[in-house]
């Protein structure tokens, strides 16, 4: 029998969107008897933009931006892999606006 590992990760610029999708993540995973670890938490980025504020003179006046990107991990231990199989393609039907979701899966025999 065939096991996989699974990684979800889970970026989103807005903090409230990203743990709402997480919570109906954990939510779908019991419909379809997939365990789930406990979410981790990784940095947030920051990345700071700085632009001019007039286009002709006075360039020491400028205004600055930052885009924040919030980030959780769900691991899926070992599993069989029709369960997970069937948990992913419900993930990919429900494709949440404004979050992005990566799967990284490892195969172990």
């Amino acid at each position: 029998m065939v096991d996989q590992k699974c990684i979800l990760r889970v970026e989103s610029y807005e903090a409230d969107k990203m743990n709402k999708c997480v919570h109906w993540i954990q939510e779908e995973s019991k419909k379809y008897n997939v365990s789930l670890e406990n979410p981790v938490s990784l940095p947030m980025k920051k990345k700071v933009l700085t632009v001019l504020r007039s286009p002709h003179i006075d360039k020491k006046s400028r205004e600055q931006f930052e885009i924040r990107t919030y980030r959780q991990v769900l691991i899926m231990p070992k599993q069989n892999k029709n369960g997970i199989q069937e948990f992913l393609n419900s993930l990919k039907q429900h494709s949440s606006l404004g979050v992005s979701l990566r799967v990284k899966l490892t195969t172990y025999e």
